[in-house]
Parts: structure tokens; sequence; C-alpha cells
């Protein structure tokens, strides 16, 4: 009873499958403006006037500057009213509708101090729509520093939703020196750096990869988001030299537990999408040193199981039994890899831990099923002979 109560746990709290996303972005859920423009059935750009307040509700009239996205609702109305009491009247308002059985059901305002931006975005946007996505994410780009907030934040959604190779090609093309400047400004947000340190990576020069060498190893820079985007951006200019000093930096117990694990998702990167710069033997055998390390043993243990490296299998369980990894996390992380590995070890480990801890390994081969989506563990309980 206790471990189907553990297991729904669990089942709440594994992670979803990845959806196509920008690897070094902060994840974003909120709809992009574009998004919103096809969901909506009325788009409309205007100031407000004449709020008024009554029992805890009110209205506010929009009079109407742009239309956007039409619809037989508006007819020729050259103000409509929200039912909502907005007291700022010193900004324009972009409102996205609903309308349902003939009533107005506004569901998205973005405030805007200037609707040139906003204007040019959208319009520029609509254009490129149903075009490929490095031809809508080239159109984001020229709007990543908009003075316009609301402006600049969407076209950093939309490359947070996109997938990498979506971006990819059309990258190289993008003026280094302007995403220098943005990476140089003070005024620049962090959770921005990732992905400018990327765009680098694929735009940017010896020049260029300098810099990003230096937020590497500047420890005001290297305790923000984005590390990851730096280490990659810095090893696609200098593939030796950026290697290098991220394994080095990963390895370096004393280094800062954020940006050994930022380094260790440039590996997980590079492995994933561009052997090319960094072949998956360079990043097996860097997350095969990993395991050394205590505090990262478990993440190095599973991706190796991931990566499907049997080859590690010996080496992988020789650390079950080591002092300094005897904690749980590190434990049921070999269990993991050993219940997966075809090698005859593994078998072996397997069966030896039933008899130490059948309970334990049950437990921790349900939820790898769970995790994989499959019964087809070569050491689970079900291809027992």
């Amino acid at each position: 009873m206790k471990f189907r109560i553990l297991l729904g746990i669990v089942l709440l709290t594994l992670p979803l499958p990845p959806l196509a996303a920008c690897p070094f972005c902060d994840s974003v859920s909120t709809p992009t403006i574009l998004e919103d423009f096809r969901e909506a059935d009325l788009i409309v750009l205007g100031r407000l006037e004449k709020a008024q307040l009554k029992d805890f509700a009110g209205t506010t009239d929009l009079v109407i500057e742009a239309v956007l996205k039409d619809h037989a609702f508006l007819k020729d109305k050259k103000t409509i009213t929200l039912p909502m009491y907005i007291q700022r009247t010193e900004f324009k308002f972009l409102v996205f509708c609903h309308v349902y059985k003939g009533n107005l059901d506004p569901y998205r305002g973005i405030s805007v101090k200037s609707d040139a931006d906003v204007l040019s975005y959208l319009r520029g946007a609509l254009k490129v729509k149903d075009r490929s996505p490095g031809d809508r994410l080239r159109h984001a780009f020229d709007y990543l520093e908009s003075k316009e907030s609301e402006v600049s934040l969407d076209a950093y959604r939309e490359f947070a939703k996109a997938d990498y190779s979506d971006y990819r090609g059309m990258a190289k093309d993008l003026d280094a020196d302007l995403i220098l400047s943005w990476l140089k400004d003070e005024k620049t947000l962090s959770f921005r750096y990732g992905l400018y340190s990327s765009l680098l990576g694929h735009s940017g020069n010896a020049k260029h990869a300098e810099f990003l060498r230096s937020m590497i190893v500047d420890p005001e820079r290297n305790k923000n988001s984005g590390i990851a985007g730096m280490f990659s951006g810095y090893a696609m200019l200098e593939p030796a030299k950026g290697f290098e000093l991220l394994e080095q930096k990963m390895l370096d117990p004393k280094q800062d537990f954020t940006l050994r694990y930022n380094a260790l998702q440039s590996l997980r990167f590079f492995h994933k999408e561009r052997n090319d710069v960094i072949s998956k033997a360079q990043a097996e055998s860097a997350v095969a040193k990993l395991m050394g390390v205590p505090d990262m043993s478990d993440f190095a243990v599973d991706d190796l199981r991931k990566w499907n490296v049997w080859d590690r299998t010996p080496e992988v369980l020789d650390y079950y039994g080591r002092k300094s990894h005897s904690i749980s996390v590190v434990k049921r992380a070999i269990v993991r890899f050993a219940l997966q590995s075809p090698r005859p070890e593994a078998a072996t480990f397997i069966q030896e831990q039933r008899q130490r801890d059948p309970q334990g390994v049950e437990d921790t081969e349900e939820i790898l099923r769970l995790e994989i989506g499959s019964e087809n563990l070569p050491n689970g309980s079900k291809n027992k002979k």
C-alpha cells in the first residue's frame, strides 16, 4: 500500500515528455501574441476612457485606434466597453477577445507605451506566420531588444518555444556584433544570456569567442542563468578550447554546483544536437569521468543509461560499493542502469541486489518502467526465466 502511494506521487512528479523548446531559454507557458492571434475572434488596439467602478466590478471604454483582427461584432463601432475597471489610462491597450453568443469576452490585454513596435511586430509576424520556423524567428530576432517590453518579451517567447533546429540555420547569418552589444549591455536581463550566447556561437568569430569565455570565468556572470548557452556558444566557435574549459569546470568539485550542472547540460546538447562540434565519444567520456564526483554522479549514470553507453557497465557498477558514493540517489541510478544494461555483469549485479533488497529493486524497476514507457528491461523481473 505504501508503495502504491509513493507510485502515485512519482507519477505526479515525473517530467512530461519533452516538447520542442530552445535548449538555452527559460521555459515559458504564456502564449505568444501570434498564438493568441490565432485563437482570438477580435483584436483591437486603443486608448482607455471612462473607467467606472461599481460594486467591486466596473467597465472601461476602449476607443479603437486600430483593428488587428476584425469580427462582425464590431461592425462600425468606434468604441467597445470592456467589462472591467481599468484605472491606468496613460497606456494604450492591445485587447484580445472572444465573442460568444453576441457577447464580448476580452481575455488578454497588453499595455503599450507606444503602438509603433507592437503594430509593426504583429503585422510582420502575420506576414511570415505560414513560412518556415526560421523565417518567423528571424522576424522575432529584430525585436528581441525592443524598447517596448511586451514586444521584447514576446519575441523571446517565440525563441523559447522553438526547437533548436528551427533557428540553427538562420542564426549563422545574424549580426554577431549586435548580439555582442546585447551581452555587453548591463541592462540586458540575465535570463537572455543563454539564447544570445548560443546565437553568437553560430554567427561569431574569435573575438566573440573570447568574450564568451570571459563570461564563463567571470564569477558575477556565471552565477546567473544561461551558462549552458555560454559554454555551448564558446565551444561552437572554439571546439577544442571550449570542450577543455567545459570539462574542466564540470569536473571541479570546488566550482559552484550551478556552473557544473550547466556544463553538463551543454554536453547533453552537443551529444544530441551538435556532435559535429563535440563528438558523442567525447561527451560520453567526460560524463563517465563525472561519475567520480559524488554530488553529480547520479546525473552522470543516468545520462550514460539514456545514451545506451553499455560498454561502461563495469565502471558504473564499480561505484555502487564505494563509500564516497553511498548516497541513495546514486545507488538507485546505478540499479536503473543495471536493469537496462544488456551486459552479463549487469544481470549478475541485479540478481545479487534482488537477494539483498528485493523490494528496493522492485520499486526502482516499476518507476523505471514508467519513465521509459516500456516493459522491455533486460534484467527486469518480467524477463526472468
